[in-house]
């Protein structure tokens, strides 16, 4: 290296050390600390060509995070990705890996079951509309989401009859 790059190289080795980046994280962090963006891109370079920066295997073990938390839709995980500067190529790929034996519609159901499984009573409007809300929030689409609340009792009649009665038909 040499005295440009040193200071930026010392940074970037010590926010690594806290925790993983992608490289877009990585420069935009550095930058933002009024580092030189070229600069800061070579040092980047560098370091992903040393294998201390791995775009890949950063979005694998952040995308196995969000699963661990909570089922999540590969839509979702792709979203995280993306907003940790991960590319879009490989953000949409490995959201894709991490789901490829999970089937979305069992994933949603447990974490209604356990909705279920915590909550007060409420009336079956409210209940679905919360659980909806949840399943939505994990990125599960609508489909998903009418599949796996008609499978648990809380059918959609129920919704749109409480509209009609709060709302005239």
């Amino acid at each position: 290296m040499d005295a440009e790059t040193d200071p930026i190289r010392e940074h970037a080795l010590r926010l690594l050390d806290r925790r993983g980046y992608s490289r877009g994280e990585l420069a935009e962090k550095l930058v933002s600390k009024g580092h030189d963006r070229d600069l800061a891109d070579l040092v980047i370079e560098r370091l992903a060509a040393c294998g201390l920066l791995d775009d890949e295997a950063y979005a694998l073990a952040v995308a196995a995070a969000v699963v661990k938390k909570k089922p999540a839709s590969a839509t979702l995980i792709e979203q995280k990705l993306l907003a940790r500067r991960v590319p879009p190529e490989i953000a949409r790929r490995v959201a894709t890996e991490v789901l490829a034996e999970t089937d979305p519609v069992a994933a949603a159901t447990g974490m209604v079951r356990g909705i279920l499984a915590g909550g007060a009573v409420r009336s079956a409007e409210a209940t679905r509309r919360r659980v909806g809300a949840a399943l939505a929030r994990r990125g599960f689409d609508t489909d998903i989401i009418s599949t796996v609340l008609d499978r648990e009792g809380l059918p959609q009649s129920s919704l749109d009859e409480s509209f009609d009665r709060e709302h005239g038909p």
